[in-house]
Formats: structure tokens, sequence, C-alpha cells
């Protein structure tokens, strides 16, 4: 059985909708942070229910539940652009297949550039490569 996908119910003021966990924890973290000042009252119920109340009069409710088959889990929008940086045994996997493309584990590291220039290939081609013994791919990478 596998792991369900998780969101966030939003319930504003009696409107319930269903947002990504990035979404809802973004509206979490700026009522804490920057918007502090718009915020009257804000309270976390559990580690995955909180309350905020707006000095403008809404009232938000955030509780993080399971997606239901009707609500797709979110999607990944990132390329799936694998290469070598520093590293050159490890693989990276890259914001965006070109020069100003970063790792997803680590923001300083920038594709490695061979003379014939940057050689982005998909996680399938790469294990399908002659040479992808020689490879291995950054764990922290996969996992984001």
């Amino acid at each position: 059985m596998g792991e369900q996908a998780k969101v966030y119910e939003r319930t504003e003021n009696g409107t319930v909708t269903h947002v990504s966990i990035r979404e809802g924890l973004a509206e979490i973290n700026h009522a804490m942070l920057d918007g502090k000042r718009e915020v009257r009252t804000m309270s976390s119920i559990t580690r995955t229910d909180f309350a905020i109340e707006y000095k403008d009069g809404r009232k938000v409710r955030l509780v993080r539940v399971d997606a239901t088959a009707e609500q797709p889990a979110e999607t990944d929008e990132r390329p799936d652009a694998w290469t070598v940086a520093s590293h050159r045994t490890l693989l990276h996997r890259f914001t965006q297949a070109d020069e100003d493309g970063r790792a997803l584990c680590n923001k300083s590291f920038r594709p490695y550039r061979y003379g014939n220039g940057y050689d982005f290939k998909t996680k399938a081609e790469q294990q399908a490569d002659k040479y992808a013994h020689l490879y291995t791919f950054c764990p922290r990478c996969e996992a984001k």
C-alpha cells in the first residue's frame, strides 16, 4: 500500500479549498514572519492544524489532510536535467538545462562545462548510458 500525498485543506470564512503543502506552508510562514503586522492572532492547534485571524476580518484554518482522488497532488515542474558539477562522478539534478541551471541540493553548484558544451540527460538516459556504472546520483537531488 503506497503512501498518499498530503495537501492542506484551507478554510477561509467557510469556503473550503485544497492547496499544496508548499502554498500552505508559505501562508503560515508569511503570517508568522513577513506579514505578522497584518495578523491579529495565529495559533498552531497541532503540528498539522493552524488557525490564522487577519486584522481585515478574514479567518483562515489550514489542516493537513490526505489528497483525495479528485484533487491531484503537487506536480513536479522542474526539468529532468541531470549532469555533473564539481565532483565529476556524482550526477546532480539541475533547475534548467543550460549554464544558468543550479543543482537542487546546493544552489552554488553549477553544471560542469565540457569542451563541446554541457551534457544534460534525463535520469533514464543517464541510467541507460554505457558509462552509467561510473556515476552515482546525488541522494539529496533525488529526494527533492
